[in-house]
């Protein structure tokens, strides 16, 4: 029935809205040890800086590895201080494996010394 892959297309956007927010929150909390310099967008696909062509690479074989999937941006694609590594939500994803996914983040950010962004830079660069 249309009436309802209609609402059903409401709720996926709307826990989809919901999903990129929580996301973008947990990337920027500073307090929970994120602070991840992340760029702005208004899309599902998130850049996270890593601002090192080979960090990023290996930030994300680290995460292949921890079964999280997140594409590398290098140069020549970008300057290497601009390399990044785009994580792609979808609104199939679940806020658990959303939270699951941030401490993959964490965790190999700090392995590979990937430098965190305080909380005046975040207030400074981003409202979320």
């Amino acid at each position: 029935c249309r009436m309802i892959s209609v609402m059903d297309e409401k709720v996926f956007q709307q826990h989809a809205e919901q999903a990129i927010e929580r996301l973008k929150r947990a990337l920027y909390d500073v307090e929970e040890a994120a602070g991840f310099d992340v760029g702005p967008t208004e899309s599902p696909i998130i850049p996270i800086y890593v601002r090192d062509n080979e960090k990023t690479f290996l930030m994300a074989k680290m995460l292949m590895d921890e079964g999280v999937f997140v594409n590398p941006v290098v140069s020549p694609a970008v300057s290497s201080e601009s390399s990044m590594i785009r994580f792609s939500l979808m609104a199939t994803h679940s806020f658990k494996q959303i939270d699951y996914a941030v401490e993959k983040l964490k965790k190999v950010a700090y392995k590979l010394k990937i430098p965190q962004i305080t909380a005046e830079e975040v207030k400074d660069t981003v409202k979320v």
